[in-house]
């Protein structure tokens, strides 16, 4: 008897196909309107997200069965009698680019399909301080930020985070915020004079890190007169 023997490549090929699932031909890109599929655009690694099937009516003892390309059928759940039907999904596969569809149907439950591209990345954004300063003019600044490059801003923006500065009155109530912006330094001037917590906020286009830069005294603008009781 002869012996056949099969390229690797082929049998690479068929492990790759047994541990995922390509997304079925037909399924509609669908994530607006009355029937859609609803859920974040870019997700973290090993974390649970939300996804839901949005229908225009109630369907009884029909499921809506959710799927991604890592691992083919992933969970079902009915759609309630708001025409909803929802489940948590864990992104275990390699950061990138992925799928998730879900089928339902009355009378086959693939009769509809809705897909949507869900972008897969290890990190949220990352800094460290730097430095800050007192005064009439207060300073701050953050070094060594980076974000993913599967982020929402290295895929659809500059591929720099959004920097964001947050001056927080330590007496009482107030808080200013700087606008967003590219630069990891800033001289800010809050409208009242006092001790300021700082706050560096850092942005990948969907996921942000709050990093508290120290405590410091600005002394450029009178106190506030209406401002209330001490904290």
């Amino acid at each position: 008897m002869k012996k056949i023997l099969l390229p690797t490549l082929f049998l690479i090929g068929l492990q790759a196909n047994a541990n995922g699932a390509e997304l079925p031909g037909g399924c509609d890109d669908r994530t607006s309107g009355s029937h859609r599929l609803y859920g974040p655009d870019y997700v973290l690694k090993n974390a649970s997200y939300r996804y839901e099937l949005h229908t225009a009516f109630s369907y009884f003892g029909v499921s809506g069965r959710f799927h991604t390309d890592d691992s083919g059928f992933y969970a079902k759940d009915d759609i309630d009698i708001s025409g909803r039907s929802h489940v948590g999904i864990t992104f275990s596969e390699e950061p990138g680019s992925h799928d998730v569809w879900v089928q339902w149907g009355n009378f086959s439950p693939t009769s509809n399909c809705y897909s949507k591209s869900v972008v897969v990345q290890n990190n949220g954004p990352t800094a460290q301080f730097n430095s800050k300063s007192s005064g009439p003019v207060l300073y701050a600044s953050v070094q060594n930020t980076m974000i993913d490059q599967y982020s929402k801003n290295s895929m659809e923006g500059d591929g720099r985070a959004d920097i964001r500065f947050k001056f927080e009155h330590t007496d009482f109530t107030h808080t200013e915020y700087s606008n967003i912006s590219k630069s990891e330094s800033i001289s800010y001037r809050p409208q009242y004079r006092g001790v300021y917590d700082i706050y560096a906020i850092i942005s990948d286009g969907t996921f942000s890190k709050s990093l508290h830069l120290g405590t410091t005294l600005f002394t450029g603008a009178p106190n506030c007169q209406t401002c209330g009781p001490l904290n």
